[in-house]
């Protein structure tokens, strides 16, 4: 037809989404992360059947606390989840458990690294503020 404009054209229109918060904003979320793999080092501790030295049952009675009172901040959360790592790491499993430390030793060093990553954080952001006045 003469004169007449084509109106099958098709657009498609992507949209990406991506988180655009900064760290700040995500504190929260961050050391929920660390709360949760905590609970799952704790779980699969319990999963793997092996009997704890008496420092290491100590550790994990001391992060089980932390952890219900949720106090992924307290540094005993770090030292505690270290000492469960490092026992994990030293104890004598069977092959078949290999799997499961290799996760457990995941959860260990995330929740370690989330916990850090906020205290830090928060360490700079009161350094900042004292330095410039403001004594937090």
């Amino acid at each position: 037809m003469q004169g007449s404009l084509s109106t099958s054209n098709k657009h498609q229109l992507f949209v990406e989404l991506t988180d655009q918060r900064g760290e700040h904003e995500r504190l929260e979320e961050t050391l929920a992360d660390a709360l949760e793999a905590a609970r799952r080092v704790l779980g699969a501790f319990q999963e793997i059947r092996h009997e704890p030295s008496k420092r290491t049952d100590w550790a994990i009675g001391k992060l089980s606390d932390l952890v219900e009172k949720g106090r992924p901040l307290d540094e005993l959360f770090r030292v505690e989840l270290g000492v469960i790592g490092d026992h994990l790491a030293k104890a004598e499993l069977p092959p078949e458990r290999d799997q499961t430390r290799r996760a457990i030793a995941a959860d260990v060093a995330r929740a370690i690294r989330l916990a850090q990553r906020v205290a830090d954080y928060l360490a700079a952001e009161r350094e900042i503020g004292w330095h410039r006045g403001q004594r937090l």
